[in-house]
């Protein structure tokens, strides 16, 4: 628990610094990222491309205050402890490592603000073409009008046919009977226009309807990518916070070993601590100790503390209360 509690005051130091700098640099890169389970990492510099480079890192429970400039090691500090430079070419691969991962975020970070851009485009795309289609229908619709008035003047010359038809009954029978014919074929015509046009108003429809689904279902990708956020962080916290009982449980283990109340951790299969007592392996333990580890591990009267390793059973609860 020493070196993770040496860790944090090192972070908070190290931000404590970079806020007091603020007015006395126009500006200031940092970037901070986890490297593994049991690894924390900080890193600062003054811009994006300053070869001085400041980095925290706890690692294996030790914490590692390395000074760098153009990726050597000009100052060296592990728990405090000043390093000779002598030695800094045993840590050189390990400035190496941190470096090139500081640079793989950063090239991530270009390649993610570069698709956000795509994205905006094509959705001012989208736009576009939304509006077009809107001119388009407007023009269809004027069209159709047209259509009907046209369809309304064939009738009337179709009138004015039928008349002159009568005026004609004197032509031969073949004449009429062609004539009538014709008027048929017209009529089919019409009609099969008619349906036409009424099929291309429904297609119109369908494709306004098309489009709105895509516009939703766009809108839907964008909640779904927030919400894979939201779930990703607080993944990242769940695993923080089980990593923080691993770790208290590990020293809790220790010292019961060192009072020798269990051989090994292998020893341990169920422990509960409370405000009430102590019991290790359905026993309860004296007073005197469980008033040791209650001062140790317990925040507050009403904070309880388990662990069962039984058979299928195996878990950890910490559970804190003000």
């Amino acid at each position: 628990m020493a070196p993770a509690a040496l860790l944090i005051m090192a972070i908070t130091g190290t931000t404590a610094q970079a806020q007091t700098k603020t007015n006395s640099r126009s500006t200031t890169y940092r970037t901070q990222s986890s490297i593994s389970g049991s690894t924390f990492l900080n890193v600062e510099s003054d811009s994006a491309g300053d070869p001085n480079k400041r980095i925290t890192l706890f690692k294996n429970g030790e914490v590692y205050k390395i000074k760098v400039v153009n990726e050597k090691i000009t100052e060296l500090l592990i728990d405090e402890k000043k390093i000779a430079e002598e030695d800094y070419h045993k840590y050189q691969s390990l400035v190496k490592d941190i470096l090139l991962q500081l640079k793989k975020d950063e090239e991530q970070a270009v390649k993610d603000r570069a698709q956000a851009e795509l994205d905006r485009k094509q959705a001012e795309r989208d736009r576009e073409q939304a509006g077009r289609d809107r001119e388009q229908a407007v023009k269809d619709r004027a069209q159709a009008e047209l259509d009907r008035e046209q369809a309304g003047r064939d009738k009337l010359q179709a009138e004015k046919d039928r008349q002159q038809s009568v005026k004609d009954r004197a032509q031969a029978e073949l004449d009429r009977q062609q004539a009538d014919r014709d008027k048929l074929q017209a009529e089919k015509d019409r009609q099969q226009s008619i349906k036409d046009r009424a099929q291309a108003e429904l297609d119109r429809k369908q494709a306004d309807k098309d489009r709105l689904q895509a516009d939703r279902d766009r809108e839907q990708t964008g909640r779904d990518r927030i919400q894979a956020d939201k779930d990703r962080a607080q993944a990242e916290i769940d695993r923080k916070q089980a990593e923080e009982d691993r770790k208290t449980l590990a020293a809790l283990i220790d010292d019961l070993v060192k009072e020798n109340v269990i051989k090994d951790k292998d020893e341990l299969f169920i422990l509960q601590l409370t405000e009430e007592g102590l019991i290790i392996n359905n026993k309860k333990q004296p007073a005197e100790l469980h008033q040791r580890i209650k001062a140790k591990y317990l925040k507050s009267p009403r904070s309880r503390f388990t662990y069962v390793n039984q058979g299928d059973r195996r878990g950890i609860s910490i559970q804190n209360f003000d």
